[in-house]
């Protein structure tokens, strides 16, 4: 079967029934049998031209490494460096020679402490997060009496 009617617009015929289906129709209107379409395919969102023309001549120019040391530069996003590390793992097994691996040094000292100082700081902060969080909800625990022990209501004087 043809998908080019499911890119045009054109009928297409139905698997068990053979009766024609145009192309908005998720089933046959003859037997009801779900059909499938093609998937479709994912389109990159567009930057807006100011965007892109900006990080096009900023880009230009640059090489490989310079951008793996950026990437390797910025803390607390782990990605980023891990990024630079595997980028200079790729090159490393495309060029196996000394002059490679010195020229892409501070690359990977850059990142390996990125990463290492990251991990240590992410640590920190998730020890005070769930300390927080023990504080607080124990915290509202104590605010919510016991079920026996409801106030007792006092009469009101006539």
């Amino acid at each position: 079967m043809s998908e080019a009617w499911i890119e045009h617009g054109e009928q297409g015929d139905c698997a068990s029934c053979g009766s024609a289906r145009s192309r908005s129709m998720g089933s046959c209107p003859a037997c009801g049998r779900v059909m499938a379409s093609r998937p479709a395919r994912f389109r990159m969102p567009e930057l807006p031209n100011w965007l892109n023309q900006a990080l096009g001549s900023w880009l230009r120019g640059r090489t490989l490494q310079e951008l793996a040391f950026y990437a390797a530069c910025v803390p607390m996003i782990l990605p980023l460096p891990i990024a630079a590390l595997i980028v200079f793992g790729i090159r490393f097994a495309q060029v196996p020679e000394r002059p490679v691996l010195m020229a892409w040094r501070s690359v990977v000292l850059t990142a390996t402490v990125n990463v290492i100082v990251s991990l240590w700081v992410w640590s920190h902060i998730s020890a005070a997060l769930y300390g927080l969080l023990v504080f607080l909800w124990t915290g509202f625990w104590d605010a919510v009496p016991a079920p026996g022990a409801l106030p007792t209501p006092e009469p009101i004087p006539v």
